[in-house]
């Protein structure tokens, strides 16, 4: 049988990354695009057998490359299974032919079912997804996280929960503390410039806060954000955690993680 091939797009790179070496390992052939015109220069190069399709990206979305590969049927030239963290839109694809949808953050195990499904009806490429084994830590450990944004928190939710954490999310500051009490989880991942109540100011207050001043506390600052948080540092050193991560990579925060609950 020849190899299978997946082109996934989508412009979360640490998600590709970590899709790309999965299937890499399983023995297909990966390949990536970080936005629809190059997605769609590949997918015509390439023919694949499954494209992995996000909706919300740069140089033309998802539903843009869509439109590009269906004919006059509205039947896409490929298989697609659509990707995205706007879970409102499954019927909006079922109603254009898609061959699957996932709501992200989603876990390796829906994902891996939904492709088998796929390729096996499409190609008649019988995989069996029991036979696929998934490595991850076999930690149980419960992480909160403080985030805004929905795919930067899509991004990190997904690299965690397919890591064996169990996670739980807050948008806003002012959630963040009756989060943790009813939660108790082992680390707190919390974004510092959050819509209304500054991530460092919360951390002063979880240490305040008798149910909550025992919980590591990993605060971060996008790069696109890096202005001069002095205030934080001050706030990190009085409080006595570590000075603010200046990414809000997914990788970058998981290795802080993992670094918080050794020390714990």
């Amino acid at each position: 049988m020849s190899k299978r091939t997946l082109l996934i797009i989508d412009d979360e790179k640490p998600l590709v990354e970590m899709l790309r070496k999965f299937f890499t390992a399983e023995g297909y052939e990966v390949l990536a695009a970080h936005d629809g015109e190059d997605g769609l220069r590949k997918a015509e190069e390439n023919n694949p057998h499954l494209i992995l399709l996000d909706i919300n990206m740069p140089k033309g979305g998802g539903i843009d490359f869509y439109s590009h590969i269906c004919g006059s049927d509205l039947k896409s030239r490929y298989p697609v299974l659509v990707m995205t963290g706007r879970s409102n839109m499954e019927g909006l694809f079922k109603d254009l032919n898609a061959d699957g949808f996932i709501a992200k953050p989603f876990k390796m195990e829906e994902l891996i079912h939904k492709v088998s499904e796929i390729l096996e009806k499409r190609h008649g490429m019988a995989v069996d997804p029991a036979a696929i084994k998934i490595n991850v830590s076999g930690t149980r450990h419960k992480i909160l996280v403080a985030e805004d944004d929905t795919k930067v928190l899509d991004g990190i939710v997904t690299l965690f929960l397919n890591q064996g954490y169990t996670m739980s999310a807050v948008k806003t500051g002012v959630e963040v503390i009756p989060k943790a009490l009813a939660d108790m989880p082992d680390v707190i991942l919390m974004k510092v410039p959050l819509p209304d109540l500054p991530g460092d100011i919360v951390a002063f207050k979880l240490r305040q806060t008798a149910g909550t001043k025992h919980i590591p506390i990993i605060l971060y600052i996008p790069r696109s954000n890096r202005l001069a948080y002095a205030v934080t540092e001050q706030i990190c050193r009085k409080i006595g955690i570590r000075e603010a991560v200046e990414s809000d990579e997914p990788l970058a925060l998981l290795k802080e993680c993992e670094f918080a609950l050794k020390k714990a």
